[in-house]
């Protein structure tokens, strides 16, 4: 099975590069509005094809997709600014983001406030609902957006980079997919704690 997937990703590497782009932003606009859309697997093949010989250049196939994340990611905050609580009405933000996750995050925003949209972007399913909670507590854009915009190219380059080293293979793709998830998640915590020890020793000091 994964000889004939391997060999139908060579014949899509040959495709029109324009395809290739489209397909790359389109899968990065998913990620954000969708959560559940693989597109970090996407993304991963998208480093694969290039290793495989994709016509397109490194550079024009990694920008279609890091372009798409962060295009989306402005249009999720914005329309949190523009809609404020009541976007958390919209069906698909009801269903993906269920009130559980959304005290959580209301929680870390407000102790770790612009910083947690450059930490939540690398935590599996918790970037746009961030960012969503970010347009309605109506962050300033400007340091926002920075934030955003800078996470998204890191996240991506470290995706794109990984799949074009292992080039295609299915049980490689998985493991880092499962560590990076499990590695991201326990950086994460310690950040917390470490910052939660800090305030702590600070605040005993006064």
């Amino acid at each position: 099975m994964n000889d004939i997937i391997e060999s139908i990703l060579r014949n899509l590497s040959q495709i029109a590069p324009w395809i290739i782009y489209l397909v790359l932003f389109v899968s990065a606009v998913l990620q954000i509005f969708v959560p559940p859309y693989p597109g970090d697997t996407i993304l991963l093949v998208g480093g694969c094809l290039v290793g495989l010989g994709a016509r397109g250049g490194n550079s024009p196939i990694f920008f279609s997709y890091a372009i798409g994340t962060i295009l989306s990611s402005y249009g999720l905050y914005f329309l949190g600014y523009r809609y404020g609580e009541g976007v958390l009405n919209f069906k698909f933000v009801k269903k993906y983001f269920p009130e559980k996750i959304q005290e959580k995050v209301k929680e870390l925003m407000w102790k770790y406030r612009v910083y947690i949209f450059f930490l939540c972007k690398f935590i599996p399913g918790m970037s746009s609902i961030t960012i969503v909670f970010g347009g309605i507590f109506r962050y300033k854009p400007a340091p926002l957006l920075i934030m955003i915009g800078l996470s998204s190219l890191i996240h991506n380059f470290i995706f794109f980079i990984v799949g074009k080293s292992i080039g295609y293979n299915l049980d490689k793709i998985n493991k880092f997919l499962s560590t990076y998830n499990t590695v991201a998640v326990g950086v994460f915590v310690l950040i917390v704690a470490v910052i939660l020890l800090f305030l702590y020793r600070k605040k005993c000091k006064r």
